[in-house]
């Protein structure tokens, strides 16, 4: 999204500041032209003319086996309150 949207990132350091285009920013896996005595001090995202919107497709993989997880858990937890409490209720012995 903010290569699509002509970001600028920010960068300064004790001597200076400089705005890179987002779109040179990463030169690659886990690499980026940040020197090592920058801090990323602001994102700069221009404003976009025309109407805007934004449309969640879906939930991705990880959220979804979390949702599965939770509810079997759950299930799981039902199931033991329920038959801790017909044992403790049946201990007429």
């Amino acid at each position: 999204m903010l290569a699509a949207a002509d970001a600028i990132v920010v960068l300064r350091s004790a001597a200076a500041e400089r705005r890179v285009p987002f779109t040179e920013f990463y030169t690659g896996y886990r690499s980026s032209v940040r020197k090592t005595d920058e801090l990323i001090v602001a994102v700069e995202v221009p404003k976009q003319n025309g109407s805007q919107w934004f449309r969640k497709v879906g939930t991705r993989a990880a959220q979804a086996i979390s949702k599965v997880f939770s509810l079997i858990l759950t299930a799981f937890g039902v199931m033991l309150i329920r038959q801790g409490l017909s044992m403790f209720l049946s201990t007429s012995q």
